[in-house]
Parts: C-alpha cells; structure tokens; sequence
C-alpha cells in the first residue's frame, strides 16, 4: 500500500485536483491539498494509538484519494451519483487496488455526515441507510479510524463522531470508541484560535430575546451572541443575527461545554 499512496501522490489528475477548494461549511482551509495535509497530522498523532503497519498505509490511502475529485464533481449530487465526488475518487482508486472495503470506504466516508445532519435536525435519522452501510462496510475499525481523522480537522465539530462512533457500536464489535477522539481540534473565530473544545448537544430548546437585548449587546461589542444569562450558561450555535432594540424567539442547539482552553 506504501508504493500505491506513492504512484497516486505523483499522479498528474492527483497533483491538479488538489490545488482546487475555496472556503466553504466544514472547509476553512481552502485548497484540497490543505485539508490533506491536516488529516495526514492527525494520523500520526493517531499512530501514537499502536495501530498496525497496514492500517497506517490504508488510512493514508484514504486521505489522499477521498476528497481529490471535488474539482471534477457534480456540485451537491447525491453520494452515490457517478459524477460524486465519492464516486470520482473511487473510480480513481480502482486504478491502484481492487479493495472492495476500500473502495467503498471511499463511496460512503459522507454518509456519518448526512445521518448525524437529520438526527441533529429531527431527532431521527435513515435507519434503512444505516443499515445498508452497516452492512457493506466490513472493517469497521480502520472505517471509524478514518472517519475520525477526517472529522478532527478545524470548522468541524467532533459532536457527530462520537455520536456516530456510538450508533454503530450498539450494532458492531470495534476496538474503536470515543476515547480515540482527537480532541485537539482547533477553530478560528473572532477572538483567535480556541483549542480542545469539546461539546455534546444537551437538547434542542427555545430561547426567548426580549425587546432591548440587542441593544445592551451592542453596548458590549457583540450584536450575535446571547448573554450567559440568557442561555443560563450554556454555549449555543445558531447562525441568525439580530438587530438593536428587536424581540425574537427561536430555537437552537444549545450545547454544554465540556472543556476550553485558549
């Protein structure tokens, strides 16, 4: 696998599709090459866990082949569509290996995402799709290894692993649990980079912005974000703003804070 990962990081479709990426949900860094780069630190900070010779060259494989065909995808088409980013980048690997776990490691390394974003929204979650990938993954170790290292990168939340990590225990045996998390993860915002930030949602909840709270907020330099008072100290995502002096009531996904350190 070693020689592989070597002939597809000289490969000329390899060397132009990684050059390609712009800013966007989950992708702050950019260019393929850079979201690459920060899998392959998260790997050996994984390496650190005593996994094997051909795991490490397997999730190397994955790294490099999983996200290289954006440039060349269908923009927003389904996971299985041909013309996928998924199924571009298998079609590539096929090239190198005739893996079918693999290879199908690479077609399905999006559907952790699309379940956790129903459950996260509804509560509830495709089980006929899980199923389905349940069943067509075979090594489930080396999956969620990947799964973890491409999930700890920054503008994403380690929330949806471990909650992924979770539903597919309670239906396959895996060295793999939620101490292998890389907590380490970084985000940057308006105040600078904020380190081993770990959070687990609580519960969806409404929260209740009386007539003049956008103005005493404005008076602290912040026209976005809710007062510790007002989420009774938990911290909350959500993406809308609101003006000075205006009254709203909406629902968010307040989340408790586990740990934080600047």
């Amino acid at each position: 696998m070693k020689e592989i990962v070597q002939q597809i990081m000289t490969d000329a479709r390899y060397l132009k599709n990684i050059e390609y990426g712009r800013p966007r949900p989950g992708h702050p860094e950019r260019k393929v090459k850079y979201h690459i780069a920060e899998l392959e630190e998260n790997l050996e900070t994984l390496k650190s866990r005593g996994i094997a010779e051909d795991q490490y060259w397997k999730l190397k494989f994955l790294i490099h082949v999983h996200d290289t065909f954006k440039a060349e995808a269908v923009p927003d088409s389904a996971i299985l569509h041909p013309n996928s980013h998924a199924s571009l980048a298998r079609k590539f690997a096929s090239e190198f290996t005739d893996d079918t776990d693999l290879l199908n490691m690479i077609q399905y390394h999006d559907v952790n995402f699309a379940l956790w974003k129903q459950f996260s929204g509804t509560g509830f979650y495709d089980t006929a799709r899980f199923s389905t990938l349940l069943e067509t993954i075979m090594d489930w170790d080396l999956f969620l290894m990947f799964l973890i290292l491409d999930g700890s990168t920054s503008g994403k939340d380690p929330v949806k692993i471990r909650w992924f990590i979770k539903e597919v225990r309670k239906h396959k045996e895996t060295i793999v649990d939620e101490s292998w998390l890389l907590q380490n993860w970084t985000t940057s915002g308006e105040f600078g980079s904020v380190q081993g930030v770990l959070m687990s949602v609580i519960h969806p909840q409404p929260i209740s912005i009386t007539p003049g709270s956008g103005t005493v907020l404005k008076l602290l330099g912040v026209t976005h974000k809710l007062t510790r008072a007002q989420t009774g100290g938990a911290y909350y995502l959500f993406e809308f703003e609101f003006g000075p002096g205006a009254g709203i009531v909406f629902t968010c996904i307040v989340m408790k804070m586990n740990s934080f350190m600047f």
